[in-house]
């Protein structure tokens, strides 16, 4: 079975998407991921996963920000929504290390939603499944990619 990490090259691989793959010392925060990649704040996408009603979904912003979850409910029509807890994060993505999960949720059944205020055609940064590597493309590919919705929950 191949890693997170080759399942999302492979994704990029077959849409003839550019991206660069970047190694990088361990880190367990986007802010610090952002710094070891080169990357400003406002371009590493980070991914939360959020707990609407009865499923999870992937929420991704640019990592200075913070999801407000209630926005998220609204906007979705959803009665509850809560920020997942490590262990339902685990249970769901057992192939990611926690908290480095990749924005690509079609690897996991799970609906994507973007709050991110870029060009389409400005790189971005996000994790790829480890807390060591990293993967660089064009913010209006990835969204294509990943199926994202775009909605207002960033705060």
């Amino acid at each position: 079975m191949s890693s997170v990490l080759d399942q999302v090259m492979d994704k990029l691989r077959q849409a003839a998407v550019p991206f660069e793959l970047i190694h990088h010392r361990v880190d367990y925060t986007a802010q610090e991921t952002a710094q070891d990649t080169h990357t400003p704040g406002r371009r590493f996408i980070k991914t939360v996963v959020v707990r609407v009603d009865d499923d999870l979904v992937l929420a991704l912003l640019p990592a200075p920000r913070m999801v407000n979850v209630e926005a998220i409910q609204q906007a979705l029509g959803a009665s509850r929504a809560r920020l997942a807890s490590e262990a339902e994060i685990a249970e769901r993505f057992p192939a990611c290390e926690v908290g480095a999960l990749p924005p690509f949720g079609s690897l996991f059944g799970t609906p994507v939603y973007s709050d991110l205020h870029l060009d389409d055609n400005e790189l971005v940064t996000f994790t790829a499944g480890t807390h060591r590597d990293a993967i660089r493309m064009r913010y209006g590919d990835l969204c294509r990619l990943v199926g994202a919705t775009p909605l207002t929950f960033a705060e």
